[in-house]
């Protein structure tokens, strides 16, 4: 899981940028990781199947492995 999906290299960009589109993040550098867990939580409350006003599981996912995405791009910085 982690090989394909956190790695930022050659196959794995298109998907880095899907993370940075659904969270809005023009530029890694002004990330934080509090402001990307406040992000994550703000989207998530919006889709989460038990509490989201959406209810879109599949979306919560995408926004779940979205984070970790990112999350581990701001770690290797």
């Amino acid at each position: 899981e982690d090989d394909a999906s956190t790695n930022c290299e050659s196959g794995s960009i298109s998907e880095f940028q899907q993370a940075m589109s659904l969270f809005m993040i023009d530029n890694l550098d002004e990330i934080t990781p509090e402001k990307l867990r406040a992000l994550r939580n703000k989207l998530i409350k919006t889709f989460h199947p038990d509490i989201g006003t959406d209810k879109d599981n599949k979306h919560a996912q995408k926004i779940n492995a979205a984070y970790e995405i990112i999350k581990d791009a701001i770690n290797k910085e």
